[in-house]
């Protein structure tokens, strides 16, 4: 089983063999459960297979704040949508986290090894990290 949190539309994972699970707030984005992540629905210890992350990047890029400005706000909201990946992870006892992120914004400057840089298929100029608890990656 693999959780994937904050899917919006993107819908990151598409195994061939693993049942998906897509939490999402915004029901337009049809995630499979609809709940704001801080606050998961879900059983104490599931142990999925895969925690899968991709947290809203809108206030995480420095391209952004170099734009418009450092919104602080923003920022700390953001930042506290990854503790809530963190905290689910321990939560479920996932079995491997994967986290997304924007490859030069603020958040890859807490993560000093990145596993990763790729575009992803839909925006090639955003270069994203990829960071995982996967080691055969």
């Amino acid at each position: 089983m693999i959780i994937e949190l904050f899917s919006g539309i993107g819908h990151s994972l598409d195994p061939l063999d693993d049942e998906v699970i897509r939490i999402d707030f915004d029901p337009k984005t049809k995630p499979t459960i609809c709940a704001d992540v801080r606050y998961l629905p879900l059983r104490l210890g599931l142990k999925p297979n895969h925690l899968h992350g991709s947290p809203p990047c809108k206030y995480f890029s420095t391209a952004r704040a170099r734009r418009y400005g450092l919104d602080m706000k923003g920022l700390g909201d953001s930042f506290e949508l990854v503790a809530a990946f963190f905290q689910a992870a321990d939560y479920l006892e996932a079995e491997r986290i994967h986290l997304e992120t924007p490859a030069h914004g603020f958040l890859s400057r807490l993560f000093r090894v990145r596993l990763i840089i790729y575009r992803v298929h839909d925006y090639h100029h955003k270069p994203t990290n990829f960071y995982s608890s996967w080691r055969a990656l």
